[in-house]
């Protein structure tokens, strides 16, 4: 069994005055940033923020007494020095969490889920908290003989990222769907991420949904938006509780990204490196929205922080390797591109970059496949059950086209693929370097000093193992994604890795100048787009993102969405109301009529809200939809088309 070690006396972990300026700074600077609406936000953190603790706590009590009872993962005195106590804070956090979206899969499934399944999940593992060793680690007692060396200093550094994370706290609590305008907008959260929990939450138990293709993804991060709902005894109640948990994971992705660096490196660089990666924009950005990257960041993470410890620590590596397998096989659960990600390229760059014997190699990956498996198997299962297809809506050429035929297969595959004049090399170049190395998003500097660390870091293992995974996640976004920078997201806690391995000064310095150059790049462009909307902080009653057309329907009558698949922010019954996304449209099926293959699934007498600005931009982008007629295209606004007789 792995060991956490003893508190060093060189350890820059926040302790005391530190987590107390870090929380102070954090929280005094959301409530600058809500400016008048600071009741709102002291109010909304006052009613889900005892919750969102008891879920923190619930997972570490899962997690540690699961990796405990498997003999993977100790918070015992410890026998060596390689693992630290944020790791396993973060790993227990994460298997807990990951355990507990799987408990849920199984519970929606058999219609078993509701307020108190979800109430005795959060109990349950609160009750299982190692709770003497956890607070002797957050509150150690007071050395009298403890050194006090410079390194020790360095844990004022995470001051740096707090004013971020307090525009994350006060983003958490904005209604989905309004920021950030731009990548990451908040289109996908009310089309999928929360509004495919919300009709599972209606309904009572998790069916596949064929108005939304995106309810065959793996949903290891949404679940845990449909134990919010079930937490809080509503969809909209429990919208800002899920929010928060999605600020919570990328909280912990950043505790994972300096335990596994506190690994390869001194605490002021593993503190840096860790800083450096909270101040990118993307951070803040996306923590607080519904999205999944805070869970497959904090996946990520961790499975390749657990490969390098395998590799560099013989005594312990199988079961690192099956604890990095875990990881991945969560991460794999979470988001498929999760997949090649770590399936492939991280095992790619263990092969070919390590110089360990090729046998006791050979077996550590294959303990690592094996973990991965398991943990991702539910998510496949139910795939395979439902369609056929393990992966379903990807692969569709390999495992079949579960329920797609040839013209949506056609659609799906041109929409995740780079658009035609972006397909030669030299434009996916160009692509990576608008979308990544030019995007504020990354804070400018963060890729440059991942390369440059790249570059100077000393020979070892975990440096060449890195360097491939850098290369092999650049290659994989240019040869298989549709060249969106968030889909090269998994490469910060690379980056960070790779910071903190370089010689200490060095690390210093390229993590201050990322970090610092982060933060104004994040300050000065994300408080400009929040405070646009400070005014609906916390609010639950979503109407004023309807059109304005929705006032004349009756709040009992039957509605079915034309062209506009935001349905989260209507906030009628599923039983009344009715949608399709843009790629379950089947128009020959209907004999090439728009109208009515968009409101296939409509009830007799339902009311049309018709969107065509979203209908001439679907028929512009997306194969297969065809120009609405010339009727629609003459309204300037969403219509209503009234049935016969009402």
């Amino acid at each position: 069994m792995i060991s956490t070690p003893a508190k060093s006396s060189t350890d820059s972990w926040p302790r005391r005055s530190a987590t107390a300026a870090c929380i102070g700074l954090a929280m005094f600077s959301a409530v600058i940033m809500a400016g008048g609406a600071w009741p709102m936000l002291l109010y909304r953190l006052a009613i889900d923020g005892g919750i969102l603790a008891l879920w923190v706590l619930a997972g570490i009590g899962w997690g540690s007494a699961a990796l405990r009872a498997g003999g993977l993962l100790s918070l015992d005195t410890p026998d060596r020095p390689g693992i630290n106590f944020p790791l396993w804070l973060a790993t227990v956090a994460a298997v807990g969490w990951g355990g507990m979206s799987l408990v849920l899969l199984g519970l929606g499934l058999t219609a078993t889920t509701g307020s108190l399944a979800a109430w005795a999940l959060l109990i349950g593992g609160v009750a299982l908290v190692p709770w003497r060793q956890l607070l002797r680690r957050v509150f150690p007692a007071p050395d009298a003989n403890r050194q006090r060396t410079q390194p020790g200093k360095s844990r004022w550094l995470w001051l740096i990222p707090m004013p971020l994370l307090g525009i994350a706290i006060v983003a958490a609590l904005v209604p989905p769907g309004l920021l950030w305008g731009d990548e990451p907008a908040g289109y996908d959260v009310v089309e999928y991420h929360l509004q495919i929990p919300r009709e599972w939450y209606e309904s009572g138990r998790i069916t596949p949904l064929n108005h939304n293709v995106f309810s065959y993804f793996p949903f290891n991060a949404e679940m845990h938006d449909l134990l919010a709902m079930h937490l809080r005894g509503g969809a909209y109640a429990g919208m800002y509780l899920a929010q928060l948990m999605h600020l919570a994971m990328m909280a912990f992705a950043i505790v994972a990204i300096y335990g596994a660096a506190r690994c390869l490196a001194e605490p002021a660089a593993a503190t840096i490196a860790a800083a450096a990666t909270a101040c990118v924009p993307w951070i803040a950005m996306l923590a607080p929205i519904a999205y999944n990257e805070s869970a497959l960041l904090l996946f990520c993470t961790l499975s390749i922080g657990w490969v390098l410890q395998a590799l560099t620590e013989d005594r312990a590596s199988a079961r690192a390797m099956v604890l990095g397998g875990i990881a991945a096989g969560l991460a794999f659960g979470t988001k498929l591109t999760a997949i090649p990600l770590l399936g492939i390229g991280l095992t790619a760059a263990v092969l070919l970059m390590s110089a360990r014997r090729r046998a006791a190699l050979w077996t550590g990956v294959i303990a690592f496949l094996l973990a991965a498996g398991v943990t991702a198997a539910p998510w496949l299962a139910r795939n395979a059950a439902w369609t056929g297809n393990p992966v379903f809506p990807e692969a569709l050429g390999i495992f079949g086209p579960g329920g797609f035929t040839p013209e949506q297969a056609d659609r799906w595959h041109a929409a995740h693929s780079p658009r035609p004049d972006q397909r030669p090399l030299l434009q996916r170049g160009r692509a990576l370097i608008a979308q990544v190395f030019g995007d504020f998003r990354y804070g400018w500097a963060f890729i440059p000093a991942t390369l440059i660390a790249a570059a100077i870091a000393p020979a070892s293992a975990s440096r060449r193992i890195l360097f491939g995974l850098l290369v092999a996640f650049i290659a994989f976004w240019m040869a298989f994604t549709h060249l969106q920078g968030r889909f090269l997201l998994p490469v910060l806690p690379v980056g960070a890795l790779l910071i903190a391995s370089v010689p200490r000064r060095l690390a210093m310095g390229l993590g201050i100048a990322t970090a610092t150059i982060g933060l104004a790049t994040g300050l000065g462009i994300l408080c400009a787009r929040l405070e646009s909307v400070i005014p609906a902080l916390g609010m639950e009653n979503l109407s004023f993102m309807t059109p304005a057309a929705v006032d004349a329907i009756p709040a009992d009558a039957n509605l079915a969405l034309i062209g506009d698949a935001r349905t989260f922010v209507y906030q009628r019954p599923m039983s009344r109301l009715s949608y399709r996304t843009v790629f379950d449209i089947d128009v020959a099926a209907h004999d090439g009529d728009l109208l009515i293959a968009w409101a296939a699934d409509a009830p007799p007498g339902a009311y049309r809200l018709v969107d065509p600005d979203e209908l001439a931009r679907f028929s512009r982008t997306y194969r297969g939809i065809p120009r609405p007629p010339d009727a629609v295209l003459a309204h300037s606004a969403p219509f209503v088309i009234v049935p016969p007789g009402k």
